[in-house]
Order: C-alpha cells, then structure tokens, then sequence
C-alpha cells in the first residue's frame, strides 16, 4: 500500500503506532493458515490462464530472502515492492502480462514472507539493495531490467550504483530530497474489518476508486490474504525509518545528479502519496532519463497504468520524452 506519508508526517510516531496496531489487528482478524498462491482468469488482450508463479528463497548477505518467479523466456525483469507491503501486493495481471515475454522476479526484502527476524537499524535502503545485488548475481541474471515502486524506487536507485543494470523503471518512486516530496497522511475511522483496511489502501493507492471495487480489485493481488500482503511490524517501522534517512542524505543527491544508469520516471497525475509536479522538478536534474506522464492513474501504477508499462518494457518506446 506504500503508506509513504510516514516519513514526513507530523504525527510520525502516532501514525508508526497505527500502522503496528493495524498489523497486529489483520493478525488477530485472519486465521493463521498456510500460504498459498491462487491463480486467477485475466483479460489483457483477451482470457488466458495466469502463468505459473514459483515461491523461492535464497541466501545471500547472511539472510533467507525471499522471491517469486514466473516466465521461462525473455530477458530477466525484476520487480521491488513499496514501503509497508510484500510482493504479494503486485496485481497478478501484470506480472503475467511481463512474464508473457520476460523472465520475472519480485524479490522481497530481509525479513518479508520469512520465518527470520531482523535488526531493525540494518534494515536500510542500501542495504536491501545489496540484497538486490546479490540476488541478481547469485542467479546469474544477466543485463537485467529493475522496476522500484515507491520505497523499491529508492532501493533501485541505491542498487544500480554498484551494479551494471540495463534500465531502470521508477514507478511513483521516492527520490532523494529534503523537500517535501511525500503528502501528509489520509484521515481514516476505526477500522472494523478486513474491508475498512482494504478499502483505505485502495482510496489511498487507486485514482477514482470507488469501495463497490473492492472484491474486484483484492483479486488482482498474488494473495489477497491480508496478512500475505504486508510486512511484520518491525519491518514497518524499520522502514520508515530508512526511507526518512536515505531522502535527507546529501550524497544521494549528489549520487542522483551522477547516477548514468537510464531511467524510465513513471509519475501519476493523481498520485496521492508522491507530489508529483515536485517529482519531476526533482527528476530534472536525473541525466539520462524520459519521463512518462499518466493521467488516470494514482500511486499504484502497476494497479492503473499496468499494460502500459509492461508495453513500454517490452517495445522500449517512451510516451513523453524530456
């Protein structure tokens, strides 16, 4: 859900206070079962049987991590996930849509979709895109492309300073600034029931999302399971905390400005997480860059602008170009 509001919130510790309550509550609302992945009947350009998604788990830097991975052919695409979410929370239609022509992997950060606890001051931006890195090498990936959504933008970003990556795809991504990039939290009631929390990650992610969408929408996840879909609370704090740190470090700035690894910048005309006019001011400064612009999309690109991107991958063609 990419809740990335946090970090500059006033009310940063009342709203980590929340967002632990919030776990603890799915945790108590779902019963504990064994995970599992569903397949589902989509309809990109007409109706196909979902592609085969594998669950795996590597180690590398000393920790499990975990990922999933589907499509046999193509060059390799890899997806990082948001702040506060698992690789569940990608919509299954367009990793099957990647996945068509590519061979895909959502690669999860240390201590997500595992059994193994983490120290909370490690866990950082560069550190999960060490555990990137290695990842990638541990599997050979060979010139591969890096989608970051939000926080995995960041992660992205911070990866391909050490290591030689074809493109880049940032999709509402964070970026290194001490400008207020990030708007202030949502307002929200009580939450009841597992449709309240939906429904708020919806409103908040979704451009014109509408709550008689829910049972719509909850099927486009890899496993709607609530539980499936975001980190413990510990990972939640600890990255907030690393979000906040990477955007005010004046290197990454600096590291910005220099990075010459091509970007493709997706940014959301109706983003409610990500300032997006102050995006591209910042992403100006980027040299080796196109910028997309989408009108009817929120936070959740991959939710709303999905078949495009997964187009533009694959064709390499740019709507706008700076």
């Amino acid at each position: 859900m990419c809740l990335l509001q946090i970090v500059i919130s006033f009310s940063y510790y009342s709203i980590i206070k929340v967002l632990t309550g919030f776990y603890k509550y799915t945790m108590r609302y779902l019963d504990m079962g064994k995970l599992k992945l569903f397949v589902i009947i989509l309809s990109l350009t007409g109706m196909s049987l979902a592609t085969e998604l594998s669950s795996k788990s590597l180690a590398v830097n000393g920790h499990e991590i975990h990922y999933y991975q589907s499509g046999t052919q193509g060059s390799p695409v890899i997806l990082l996930t948001g702040y506060a979410t698992t690789s569940n929370f990608w919509p299954r239609d367009f990793i099957d849509c990647l996945a068509s022509s590519h061979q895909v992997y959502l690669i999860d950060y240390r201590g997500v979709n595992s059994s193994e606890s983490i120290v909370a001051s490690e866990l950082t931006i560069k550190s999960m895109a060490d555990d990137t890195n290695a990842v990638v090498i541990k599997l050979k990936l060979k010139n591969p492309i890096l989608i970051g959504w939000s926080m995995g933008g960041g992660v992205a970003q911070e990866a391909s300073k050490t290591y030689s990556y074809r493109q880049l795809y940032l999709l509402a991504s964070i970026l290194p600034t001490s400008q207020p990039l990030i708007y202030p939290f949502k307002p929200h009631g009580e939450f009841k029931s597992e449709s309240d929390i939906l429904n708020y990650v919806f409103a908040n992610n979704l451009y014109g999302y509408e709550s008689s969408q829910l049972n719509s929408e909850r099927k486009r996840f890899i496993n709607p399971a609530l539980k499936s879909l975001f980190p413990s609370a510990t990972v939640i704090t600890a990255e907030a905390h690393a979000i906040e740190a990477w955007q005010h470090e004046s290197a990454n700035v600096i590291g910005f400005e220099n990075n010459k690894t091509p970007v493709q910048f997706w940014l959301a005309k109706h983003d409610g997480i990500i300032n997006s006019q102050l995006g591209e001011s910042i992403i100006g400064s980027y040299p080796n860059k196109t910028i997309h612009k989408v009108d009817l999309s929120g936070h959740a690109m991959a939710w709303q602008a999905g078949l495009d991107i997964c187009k533009d991958i694959s064709s390499n063609k740019a709507l706008i170009k700076y």
